[in-house]
């Protein structure tokens, strides 16, 4: 199944010393840096809102759960669905067990794995527009962790999507593995870059601000496993 594309990538604004060749007076990076904490609180909840969605798992059983035949029957129509039902006793053990379990894979879809991932976006949207509101206060140490959930965040989403179940009636099939496992991966592609994009971001700033903290420091392995960056956030 395809995922919607992530919310357009979010620029993560510079540093008012990036921006304007000067630190901000003390007093204002004072209020700014509380106002920033107080954005980042708001944002780490939503986040952690979409690290509480588990995917959905999935297993087949031998025989069609009532559940599922129920729906089965529903989306086919009571003829074919019994025709179905009869034309696969007569199948091989191995084909029997792949057409139940394709049943059951569909239902799964349907039932479990789309309405998952619905939610999922819509939650990785909202707490990204959240983040993304730290970043425009230019608070250097706050606009770093914000930049890296957003990266890390971005990149558990790729993860759920690439680590998805498949069809069993591809099984031992390697050709249409090849193409299950590509759209897979192609789903997930979005959010690889977008996180990467975060992680680069969020090294840029805390090299040009000086900022070392596990949040850069998470930004920096992230970049080097995603996107092909620098190690280290410090000159």
């Amino acid at each position: 199944p395809e995922a919607p594309p992530p919310e357009e990538p979010v620029e993560v604004a510079p540093t008012a010393e990036v921006a304007h060749g000067e630190p901000p007076a003390a007093e204002e990076r004072r209020e700014s840096g509380g106002e920033a904490e107080v954005r980042f609180q708001r944002a780490e909840e939503a986040f952690a809102r979409f690290q509480s969605l588990e995917r959905p798992g999935f297993k087949a059983e031998r025989q069609l759960p009532d559940e599922v035949r129920a729906w089965w029957r529903e989306k086919q129509g009571p003829d074919k669905a019994r025709e179905w039902e009869e034309m696969i006793r007569f199948l091989p053990p191995d084909d029997r067990r792949k057409q139940l379990g394709s049943v059951q894979f569909q239902h799964w879809v349907e039932k479990g794995f789309r309405p998952w991932l619905e939610v999922a976006s819509a939650d990785v949207a909202e707490a990204t527009k959240l983040y993304a509101a730290v970043a425009e206060l230019h608070d250097p140490e706050w606009e770093v962790a914000a930049a890296a959930q957003v990266g890390t965040m971005h990149l558990s989403m790729a993860k759920a999507l690439t680590t998805a179940p498949m069809d069993p009636s591809i099984e031992g099939d390697q050709e249409l593995v090849t193409i299950y496992r590509s759209a897979r991966e192609s789903s997930a592609r979005p959010y690889r870059e977008q996180a990467a994009q975060a992680f680069r971001r969020c090294v840029e700033v805390a090299r040009a601000t000086k900022v070392e903290s596990r949040w850069s420091s998470l930004c920096a392995d992230g970049l080097a496993r995603e996107g092909g960056g620098p190690t280290r956030t410090t000159p």
